[in-house]
């Protein structure tokens, strides 16, 4: 399980470097080395699985989110954008073309890596804190929203006096 958040800087080859917190949970390619599967992500973030983590990913989109028209297109641009990516031998990940564009990456700029449970996002440490900045002051009404209705009703009444 992931967690936490760091700061590191992308270097003029389009690396950077992961912390051994997430490093040490990845799978080892054919060579050892970690090796991690980039995806996509929501709000201009790139995704980052282990292997499991992103087949259980796959397994879940394939139950809700491309159904229809609609979960046909967003299927298409997933697959489109997946990439399995190893470390080099200093514990670099080189973040590919497509995912840079998608998220907006800039040379030699600091990314923010955010621990999110089976997966790390990768964000441009900016607009990681902006989003944060932005949404800081609802934290505890959205995780309420986000607990579903059973957090916000009354404890039942069990005839007690």
């Amino acid at each position: 399980m992931f967690g936490g958040e760091s700061i590191h800087a992308l270097d003029a080859k389009w690396r950077v470097f992961l912390p051994q917190r997430i490093a040490a949970l990845l799978p080892r390619d054919g060579e050892g080395r970690p090796f991690a599967v980039l995806t996509r992500g929501l709000d201009r973030c790139i995704n980052l699985f282990t292997k499991d983590g992103y087949d259980a990913e796959v397994a879940r989109l394939a139950r809700t989110a491309f159904l229809g028209p609609e979960g046909r297109a967003a299927q298409r641009l997933f697959f489109a954008s997946v990439f399995h990516q190893s470390l080099d031998s200093s514990g670099r990940l080189l973040i590919p073309e497509k995912l840079r564009q998608l998220a907006g990456l800039v040379e030699r700029e600091e990314l923010a890596l955010l621990g999110h449970d089976s997966r790390v996002e990768i964000w441009r440490a900016e607009n990681w804190r902006r989003y944060e900045s932005d949404n800081d002051a609802t934290w505890d009404e959205r995780m309420v929203a986000a607990a579903g209705p059973a957090a916000t009703s009354p404890a039942p009444n069990h005839g007690g006096g």
